[in-house]
């Protein structure tokens, strides 16, 4: 981010902070091993998983929401998903990274047609409301992305489990002291 930025005008600032999460996503899993999709959470999320999420976000809220465009695939986005999910762990990581870059720029360009106030096809959310919302899941997701990553390089994780996966537990539940008066 250049100083630049921080001078710039609110649309400026939305696109630069997408852009930069966006971009994060990309070199996080850059060098991400071969066996990406057998390291899991409890639920199920690999890095392939989230990285087809992460593209199918942006082109439901830009293009199928935000623009209207028909006959987009959601996957579980909205009761009105089209198509079949694809399994993303079988697709080799450099090819999800590149859909999800293709995607980002297809999105960019509705975001060059529209100002922050113009309302959503689906008359629900304004383009600024979206760009913020882009933000935030991005940026969430890159926190998941952080622990599949300490756990494939042998972070705090357990060892295999379920025929190999390596498997985050959560950590315990804190629980405050009984008795201990509040500072």
């Amino acid at each position: 981010m250049s100083l630049r930025t921080y001078a710039a005008d609110e649309r400026e600032m939305l696109l630069v902070f997408l852009q930069r999460q966006r971009d994060q996503v990309v070199c996080g899993v850059a060098d991400f091993p071969e066996d990406a999709p057998r390291v899991t959470t409890p639920n199920g999320l690999t890095v392939p998983r989230l990285v087809g999420h992460l593209r199918d976000v942006e082109r439901c809220w830009l293009r199928r929401w935000f623009a209207g465009e028909k006959d987009l695939a959601a996957f579980g986005l909205d009761t009105d998903d089209l198509g079949v999910p694809p399994t993303p762990d079988r697709v080799p990581l450099p090819e999800l990274v590149a859909a999800y870059v293709a995607e980002s720029r297809r999105c960019d360009e509705v975001v060059a047609a529209h100002g922050l106030d113009d309302v959503a096809a689906n008359g629900r959310h304004t383009l600024r409301w979206i760009l913020h919302h882009l933000v935030a899941e991005t940026a969430r997701h890159l926190g998941h992305l952080d622990l599949l990553r300490e756990a494939a390089a042998g972070g705090p994780a357990d060892g295999p489990v379920d025929g190999g996966a390596t498997v985050i537990t959560p950590a315990p539940a804190v629980r405050p002291r009984t008795g201990a008066s509040p500072r």
